[in-house]
């Protein structure tokens, strides 16, 4: 078996799933409100330097606005691209011998599960619960899509 995400050639792929997008709502909302409050600012340092709109008696030096653009990328990378490649790493695949599962994280590394190993799975909560022989706890993977089509895959493979 290989260890990364990628299956054998013998395996068949039941299911390959990534973190929703919808999960980056608030950061986009975010992002567009920092993007407005930060370019009307440096669209005031531009009308000061302008002289215009009876903001001229306000000589700030041009670093000042460069400092804001800066300020505004620095943000942007920060508060939304970061997340987005953090969270769209999490991935899931279920092949007929085992499941695959990543978490998010530049760092998160795979775990596998063999298919032999599990009992049963189901949806509990948005969250996808899976019951294995040995354990009377279940694994449990969060912010996945179409759960209770994993959790249908998972229980019976030769849909």
């Amino acid at each position: 078996m290989s260890g990364g995400m990628t299956p054998d050639r013998d395996e068949h792929v039941l299911a390959d799933v990534k973190a929703p997008l919808r999960e980056m709502v608030f950061p986009f909302l975010e992002m567009i409100v920092v993007t407005g409050v930060l370019w009307i600012i440096i669209g005031w340092f531009d009308a000061a330097d302008a002289g215009r709109y009876g903001v001229g008696p306000l000589h700030l030096p041009p670093e000042w606005r460069n400092g804001f653009v800066l300020l505004w990328a620095v943000l942007v990378l920060w508060r939304f691209l970061l997340p987005l490649l953090r969270k769209r790493r999490r991935r899931m695949i279920v092949t007929d011998r085992r499941i695959i599962f990543r978490g998010d994280g530049f760092r998160a590394r795979p775990r596998t599960l063999s298919m032999s190993a599990v009992t049963w799975a189901e949806k509990e909560r948005g969250l996808l619960a899976v019951y294995l022989r040995d354990s009377d706890v279940p694994v449990c993977y969060r912010g996945l899509p179409k759960v209770r089509k994993i959790a249908r895959i998972i229980n019976d493979p030769h849909l």
